[in-house]
């Protein structure tokens, strides 16, 4: 049986995965660390799973609250070529994103029924002193609530 944590992860990556001309598929890092940085790429990671004592509830069924923090991160290749400002393809590519999370609208926050709530952090750009490639990325911090006694049941 799949945990919540990954549950909401693939949900994240299925609707990230939809948003049109991206470089490949979204790409979660693995040992081999096999991930090319190209233009229009998308890596998705998770930070250290929080607990929310607040969403939390002893009693006849006790749940335990947690918060996900999901990260992506849009990366952005600048062309040699392009006229159009650097700061254009970046936050287009962030809003896509995002549109892609918050879909679809009335129930995004409950990523297939397994949270609880979720929230957008504003957009932060990343520019490494080279500019060979750039980035913008966003955290979705997803509240879900989890038997006490199993991580893998709602």
């Amino acid at each position: 049986m799949a945990s919540i944590v990954n549950n909401i992860m693939a949900e994240v990556e299925a609707r990230l995965n939809t948003i049109p001309n991206l470089a490949e598929d979204v790409y979660r890092p693995t040992k081999n660390g096999d991930f090319l940085i190209v233009n229009r790429a998308i890596v998705l990671t998770h930070e250290d799973i929080e607990s929310d004592d607040e969403l939390s509830c002893p009693g006849n069924p006790p749940k335990t609250a947690w918060v996900l923090p999901v990260r992506v991160v849009c990366i952005v290749v600048p062309d040699d070529d392009a006229t159009a400002s650097l700061d254009i393809g970046e936050n287009d590519f962030g809003v896509e994103a995002m549109d892609a999370i918050t879909t679809p609208q009335a129930s995004w926050h409950q990523f297939d029924g397994n949270a609880v709530n979720a929230t957008l952090t504003p957009l932060v750009n990343f520019h490494p002193g080279d500019d060979t490639a750039r980035a913008v990325l966003f955290t979705i911090r997803v509240t879900y609530r989890v038997d006490e006694t199993s991580q893998a049941t709602l």
